[in-house]
C-alpha cells in the first residue's frame, strides 16, 4: 500500500485508463500510447470482460515518467528477449519485495519514507539514481524467476 504522503494523481496502483483517456490526461493521442507501448516507453494490462487494455496511471509519476520506466520494462523480459506481459509488469510494480526491504517497487522509485523498517528508510532515502540502479536489479531478478 502507497502511504498517503505520496500524493499524485498517478500514485493510485488501482488507477487505469483506456487509451483515449490516458491520452487525454497527458495530452496525446490515443495513436501515440499505441506507439509508445509497442517502442517499450509503456505497457497495459488485459482486463477479462473489457474491450480494451487499460494503462496503469502510475507509469505517468514523475518517478518513472520516460527513461527510467524505459529501462525497468526492458529488465523484465523472457530470456529470449520476449515481453513477460503487462500483467507480470503491474505485479513487479505494484507487490513488495523483499529484496527490496518490503517496499513495492513504485514506492522505492518515488523515495516514499514507509517507516516500515531501517532498512526500507534507507534504501528511500538513495538518490534516484542509486534507487533506479537497485529497482534495475530487482526488475531482473523478478524477469529471471517469472521465466523458471
Amino acid at each position: 500500500m502507497i502511504p498517503a504522503s505520496f500524493d499524485s494523481e498517478y500514485a493510485d496502483v488501482q488507477g487505469m485508463d483506456t487509451a483515449q483517456v490516458l491520452a487525454l490526461r497527458i495530452g496525446k493521442s490515443p495513436e501515440a500510447i499505441h506507439a509508445s507501448e509497442e517502442q517499450g516507453d509503456l505497457f497495459s494490462v488485459g482486463v477479462p470482460g473489457r474491450p480494451e487494455r487499460l494503462y496503469p496511471r502510475y507509469q505517468m509519476h514523475p518517478c518513472l515518467a520516460g527513461a527510467p520506466l524505459r529501462s525497468l520494462l526492458a529488465q523484465l523480459r523472457g530470456p529470449d528477449g520476449s515481453v513477460l506481459g503487462g500483467a507480470a509488469a503491474h505485479m513487479f510494480f505494484c507487490t513488495s519485495i523483499h529484496e527490496l526491504a518490503y517496499l513495492t517497487p513504485l514506492q522505492l522509485a518515488a523515495g516514499v519514507a514507509t517507516h516500515e523498517s531501517p532498512m526500507s528508510d534507507m534504501l528511500s532515502s538513495q538518490p534516484p539514481e542509486e534507487r533506479l540502479r537497485i529497482l534495475l536489479a530487482a526488475a531482473r531478478t523478478y524477469a529471471d524467476a517469472a521465466n523458471v
